[in-house]
């Protein structure tokens, strides 16, 4: 007697899966996609001035000059940064003996409407 076993033709190959197994793949994948974003950050940028190190300074077209430098007391270096901006014959100290000065964004129009004073 001859027995003929008869499959679909898609069963080929496929290995027969009890519905509560769960593929050792799909849980590896949020392994996987953790360990390569570690490595790997998203934006990185070094401050104008961290403990002292670091200076800037940029005048831009309206004749706002601003500066980024590291502090000083009696001459001699005190660790800190100082940020000013100055325009015509005016100093505004920002930041006096901060840990860290960055600048984000100079010279953006917002396009808010800004008050205007008599400086």
């Amino acid at each position: 007697m001859l027995l003929r076993v008869l499959r679909h033709p898609a069963a080929r190959g496929a290995v027969a899966r009890r519905p509560g197994n769960i593929d050792a793949a799909i849980l590896l994948l949020p392994v996987l996609l953790c360990a390569v974003s570690l490595p790997c950050p998203g934006q990185t940028q070094r401050l104008l001035c961290h403990e002292g190190f670091g200076s800037f300074s940029s005048q831009f077209f309206t004749g706002v000059t601003v500066s980024v430098a590291p502090s000083t007391n009696a001459g001699f270096a005190a660790h800190t940064c100082d940020a000013t901006l100055r325009w015509g014959k005016h100093m505004l100290p920002v930041a006096q003996e901060a840990w860290q000065i960055n600048l984000d964004v100079m010279g953006a129009d917002l396009g808010a409407p800004c008050a205007r004073s008599g400086l």
